[in-house]
């Protein structure tokens, strides 16, 4: 082995610890566990008001097996006249440490489960969402794209 295949594995040694420091999990299997959905006739009376929420729920923090991370999406009553609907979407994730458990620090775990998550599993709820639309026959823009920027402001102000 010469220098220059030594050094490129020991900086590729190197990234690879420090992403396991901070992200230590692998993602092992994500999917859909619960599904409703529901088209409105016009209505003649007022109409509720639309809502739209997310909410993530992660498995108690525990470092040493698999875990898993649900997203809920839950969108009541949107849309535009003749056309609105509710959907309700449970996207499940299955989580493994890629490094030794007890190397893991509880905050970065905890940070993980409750942050960094969402970025990982964003993805794949809005690519269920935009297909669950699409198949009604419901013309709904695609859910925005979520970047580490927003997502870290959204933990800040979540925090305060």
């Amino acid at each position: 082995m010469n220098r220059h295949e030594r050094d490129t594995l020991s900086s590729s040694n190197k990234a690879q610890q420090v992403a396991a420091r901070f992200f230590p999990f692998q993602m092992m299997d994500v999917r859909i566990r619960e599904i409703h959905a529901n088209l409105y006739a016009p209505a003649e009376e007022e109409e509720p008001e639309p809502s739209i929420d997310l909410l993530v729920e992660a498995d108690e923090p525990n470092t040493d097996e698999e875990f898993s991370v649900r997203l809920l999406f839950d969108a009541q009553h949107v849309g535009i006249e003749d056309e609105r609907f509710s959907l309700s979407v449970i996207l499940e994730g299955y989580f493994v440490p890629i490094v030794e458990p007890q190397t893991i620090d509880q905050q970065v775990a905890q940070r993980f489960k409750t942050g960094d998550v969402v970025m990982v599993l964003w993805p794949y709820l809005r690519e269920a969402v935009h297909n669950i639309t699409q198949r009604m026959q419901i013309d709904m823009p695609l859910l925005p794209i979520i970047t580490p920027q927003q997502s870290s402001s959204q933990d800040e102000e979540a925090s305060e």
